[in-house]
């Protein structure tokens, strides 16, 4: 590439960024891939959440981690808990956007990486929850009394992810 292509390449980097801050600083970012839509709060061990759907199905698939730790010991490739119940276990979810809130079932698995647990639930995209999250971009996720702090996604990116995922 000639050093004039690099130049304007820069500055059109430079144009998007200063013409969306928000985005330019938002941890979130929205994929597709494997057809599946994705928002996800960060990359690879860096991630708090991951928002995922299959466009238009009508459910948003939410994992997020907490630092709670039921695993115990293994059972063969199973984790259990003191109490010897096998992964995953249920725990109840409360999200919460704005005035939105419901609690939803979840299940909650060993987070070998962290020593905690990663939480997955349903949430469905016509939700009022859901809908307040595309209309803000601020999502509360609070299991086993832990809330992993999610900085709010940007609205354009949350109201494109669930437009995505709404039948």
């Amino acid at each position: 590439m000639s050093r004039a292509a690099g130049c304007l390449a820069a500055l059109a980097v430079l144009a998007v960024a200063a013409a969306t801050p928000a985005l330019a600083r938002s941890p979130w970012r929205l994929a597709s891939a494997d057809g599946e839509t994705m928002l996800t709060d960060g990359d690879g061990e860096d991630m708090a959440a991951s928002l995922r759907c299959k466009p238009h199905a009508g459910r948003i698939d939410v994992t997020f981690l907490v630092d709670h730790n039921l695993a115990d010991h293994q059972v063969g490739d199973t984790w259990a808990d003191k109490a010897g119940h096998r992964a995953p276990w249920a725990v109840t979810v409360h999200a919460a956007s704005g005035a939105a809130a419901a609690d939803i079932a979840g299940k909650a698995n060993a987070d070998q990486m962290n020593g905690g647990s990663e939480i997955d639930l349903v949430l469905p995209a016509a939700s009022p929850v859901a809908q307040a999250f595309a209309a803000s971009g601020a999502l509360k996720l609070t299991a086993f009394g832990e809330t992993p702090k999610l900085p709010p996604a940007p609205a354009a990116l949350a109201a494109k992810f669930v437009k995505s995922c709404t039948k």
